[in-house]
């Protein structure tokens, strides 16, 4: 595109983002192009400069996930850029002022790569990236004898507020404090779960548990739910009565080292979330 071509995109507000790199030199993200690809169930992936990194993270919020790539030191950016020989010292130059500059910014951005090592750093961000694209889904397990308003209120809430993104209502056959299970039960319990769920599209139950040995246990479940379906992110969300016991939990340990557990509460009348990830409270 020539640059007065981009110049009248820009008068119609046409891109997402867009930089005048250098003098008469555009780059730009086409909300057409990335509107297109998003409706046909595509991930979207930009390499753009940081300032319309930040204006994409501002516009698609926790949707996007920003990853500044950066040189170990402005020192070896330069022995690259001499070692290519495709520019001239001037240009080298204008580059590191501009690369300087952009390092400012780092911590606008949700990760950073230190491109020490190239196969290194290509690994670290596959892996994030990978991660990222899952479907983040809360795991709500108990007996929901019965399901009531609270429980879909918390539903609502960490969906709301973008904890994740789907919550599975895990109906328990048997509770662990039982020594008995009563399948017809179980059965009535999840078909009332189902019901309840209608009118609430981002929230479903599930029968996970049924398949599997009873009583039921919240880290087999899991554990169960990544193997059977590895494209999603599980977050364990839990009720505020249980946060007192939760170290009584069978192999707890794990679930806080391995995965996320939400604990919304209500708090002078207002609901708030307690977040346990990687062993600590936050």
């Amino acid at each position: 595109m020539i640059p007065s071509e981009f110049r009248q995109k820009i008068e119609e507000n046409a891109f997402l983002e867009w930089e005048e790199v250098y003098p008469d030199k555009y780059y730009g993200t086409l909300k057409s192009e990335v509107d297109r690809m998003i409706s046909e169930g595509k991930n979207v992936l930009l390499d753009i400069d940081v300032k319309g990194g930040i204006n994409i993270k501002k516009i698609f919020g926790q949707k996007a996930l920003s990853v500044f790539i950066q040189t170990p030191s402005i020192d070896i950016l330069r022995k690259r850029l001499e070692l290519r020989g495709t520019d001239s010292p001037e240009i080298i130059n204008e580059r590191l002022e501009k690369a300087t500059w952009e390092q400012t910014f780092s911590s606008l951005f949700d990760i950073v790569i230190i491109n020490d090592d190239l196969e290194t750093a290509k690994k670290k961000c596959l892996e994030k990236v990978k991660k990222f694209i899952k479907i983040r889904t809360g795991l709500f397990g108990g007996s929901f004898n019965p399901i009531h308003e609270g429980h879909l209120g918390l539903a609502d809430f960490v969906i709301e507020n973008r904890f994740v993104e789907e919550v599975w209502f895990v109906v328990s056959p048997q509770n662990p404090l039982k020594t008995t299970s009563d399948p017809k039960d179980a059965q009535e319990r999840l078909a009332a779960v189902i019901e309840a769920l209608k009118n609430h599209p981002h929230a479903v139950a599930s029968d996970i548990e049924f398949s599997m040995p009873v009583p039921s246990y919240s880290v087999d479940t899991l554990r169960h739910a990544e193997t059977t379906f590895p494209d999603r992110e599980f977050v364990i969300i839990i009720g505020g009565d249980n946060l007192d016991v939760f170290e009584k939990w069978k192999d707890y340990q794990y679930l806080l080292e391995n995965n996320d557990i939400l604990v919304p509460q209500k708090r002078s009348n207002k609901q708030s979330t307690t977040r346990m990830e990687t062993g600590h409270h936050t």
